[in-house]
């Protein structure tokens, strides 16, 4: 599917953006969006048509000449690559939309997403996602999130709703806090999309029978309206196949690299933020420092052998790390040149003496 054309802004989804948008627009004098996806911009077409001051920011794979025309006739409108957006200011953004995104990215895309987000935002800005359940037209890749997935995700969700046609859509409106971080994100989407994989295998298998149909039907009784049992099967078969698809690309994708360097900067940061305040390090403070220096993947990746059993660091309720008695081993044993040779597997191999 194309992106939604530049003048499609009285669609349902639009209309809920822009409902939400300028609910928010009365508490400020300017408010400031960014558009995740921004597709054509019809977004900022349909915003520039209402009464209030916004700034704009869209990202997206790439420009066009249509973009870079609103762009240089709009002051309050501007456009950046996706692989800028690590780069921007924090807390420095409003509202942050992501619309029609979710169901077209990996796992690790996703949560990659998350954590920007959460960076962006100011301590009172809205995280707008919008989502269709089921795709009228197939997409090669497109593995879409039903209601209930996204609530186990993103607790509480505004709500959904549906188009005209009878398609469901996710429609949430986030704050900031109940974004959760990278290596929490990561290990619950991986165990949605399994189960997502899992239950459509099964439910597959159970449409070659007579009560699987009724049984499909009742479970996903909101969201299919239309199939005969032929098509269930098919559908059934084609988002398990496409659940299983995304576990192999997130495996595939998911490894830690040999470059130890990381962990000289965590042990760094984690002493100067002690030094400076007297507190442990919080994991959001972690990942603001490090990334985008380093990958989402790479600091997940890192983190969790960082914390290991018999390691430097562990995690307490309040999401911050600790150091343990393996630290303080190592930085009187051992210098960061061995850190750096050897890794973090160091700690393990330390003995503690009495």
């Amino acid at each position: 599917m194309s992106p939604a054309d530049f003048n499609l802004i009285k669609d349902g989804q639009t209309q809920w953006l822009i409902d939400k948008i300028t609910s928010l627009s009365k508490t400020k004098t300017c408010i400031s969006i960014l558009d995740y996806g921004c597709g054509k911009m019809r977004l900022y077409n349909a915003l520039s048509e209402l009464n209030f001051r916004f700034n704009y920011v869209g990202t997206d794979f790439e420009s066009s000449e249509e973009i870079n025309t609103i762009i240089n006739t709009n002051d309050n409108c501007n456009f950046i690559s996706l692989s800028e957006i690590a780069g921007m200011g924090r807390n420095s953004f409003d509202i942050v939309c992501l619309s029609n995104v979710v169901h077209e990215i990996s796992i690790i895309e996703f949560a990659e997403i998350i954590l920007t987000t959460k960076l962006l935002l100011m301590k009172d800005g809205h995280f707008l996602l919008l989502d269709m359940s089921v795709l009228p037209q197939g997409e090669l890749l497109g593995l879409p999130y039903f209601p209930d997935e996204v609530l186990s995700l993103f607790e509480p969700m505004d709500y959904a709703f549906e188009t005209q046609s009878g398609y469901p859509i996710i429609a949430c409106d986030i704050c900031p806090s109940a974004l959760m971080l990278p290596h929490v994100a990561i290990e619950k989407l991986y165990s949605l999309v399994m189960k997502k994989r899992d239950d459509f295998s099964f439910l597959a298998l159970s449409l070659v029978n007579k009560y699987g149909i009724d049984f499909f039907n009742e479970k996903f009784k909101n969201i299919n309206k239309r199939m005969n049992s032929e098509e269930l099967l098919g559908y059934a078969q084609y988002l398990s196949g496409l659940s299983n698809y995304r576990m192999v690309e997130f495996r595939q994708s998911y490894y830690s690299d040999n470059d130890n360097e990381f962990y000289i900067d965590l042990i760094n940061l984690y002493m100067s933020t002690f030094d400076r305040t007297g507190e442990q390090l919080s994991l959001i403070e972690m990942y603001d420092k490090l990334y985008p220096k380093y990958s989402v993947t790479q600091i997940t990746c890192k983190l969790k052998q960082a914390t290991y059993p018999h390691s430097f660091f562990g995690f307490d309720d309040g999401e911050r790390l600790y150091a343990t008695e393996r630290l303080d081993y190592f930085l009187n044993n051992y210098t960061f040149d061995d850190l750096r040779k050897s890794g973090i597997i160091i700690s393990a191999m330390c003995g503690i003496e009495d």
